[in-house]
């Protein structure tokens, strides 16, 4: 018998060669495909779980809240909007009116994809500052329960989140342990020569313990400003008790 001992022609390598490439051509672009999936995928989860845990704090640690900290801005562009709304809820035998509701957008940061801007509704409020206003969280985040009066000097006077002043003396009668917090808001009342836009330098509040008789004298300038990259935020401050005599900044508590 005889044996044909030649090998492939040119043409048909080349051929076989085509064929393998346009096979393969499918299955690289079938992978890349996948590849951008998981990754987008991937990038969507994770925006999911910051968004997720920014409307976890922003709904259950504060009843005023600085919206910038969570990439939640007013549902109401308007900024002469009070972005205020009425949920109604009716029963056989009466309408119940819920008129503590503000409405909020949260974003994800950097994201392209609209699919995570979500609208809500929430009791938590939020303040607009004017240039000579501050707002304070005061947390305790000692070990002991604490009593304490809070006041200012007649330059000065504290407010609500309804911008209601409160003159010149607060009240705290318990805050509990390691968990428990105060907010407040305190105005520049000196002459408007003597003011600097948010500038907070000169504006103190004392803090009187009518059970071990201390008193403390708080400078709010130092706890303000926790991003310095973030403007909105200039006015906010954030002020941790953790004893003793010592009261910390948000930079300083988080680093420790």
């Amino acid at each position: 018998m005889k044996m044909n001992k030649k090998g492939m022609s040119l043409v048909e390598c080349i051929v076989a060669m085509g064929v393998f490439a346009v096979a393969t051509t499918g299955f690289t672009m079938a992978a890349s495909a996948c590849v951008r999936a998981q990754a987008k995928s991937h990038k969507r989860n994770h925006a999911t779980n910051v968004q997720t845990t920014n409307l976890e704090h922003f709904s259950n640690y504060k009843q005023v809240v600085n919206l910038s900290e969570y990439n939640v801005k007013p549902m109401d562009n308007d900024p002469t909007s009070v972005n205020s709304y009425v949920i109604t809820y009716t029963f056989p035998s009466v309408e119940f009116k819920n008129t503590k509701v503000f409405g909020y957008r949260s974003t994800v940061a950097d994201s392209e994809d609209g699919v995570f801007e979500l609208s809500f509704l929430s009791p938590v409020s939020h303040v607009d500052l004017e240039d000579n206003e501050y707002w304070i969280t005061l947390y305790n985040c000692s070990t002991e329960d604490e009593a304490w009066d809070i006041s200012c000097s007649n330059d000065f006077h504290f407010f609500d989140t309804e911008k209601n002043s409160k003159g010149q003396s607060l009240t705290v009668n318990n805050m509990i342990a390691t968990q428990d917090y105060i907010v407040f808001g305190i105005a520049d009342d000196r002459p408007a020569s003597q003011i600097v836009p948010n500038d907070p330098n000169g504006i103190t509040f004392y803090i009187d313990d009518p059970i071990d008789g201390k008193h403390f004298e708080v400078p709010i300038d130092g706890y303000l400003d926790i991003s310095p990259e973030d403007t909105s935020d200039d006015r906010y401050g954030y002020i941790f008790y953790t004893g003793g005599t010592d009261f910390v900044d948000y930079a300083t508590y988080v680093g420790s």
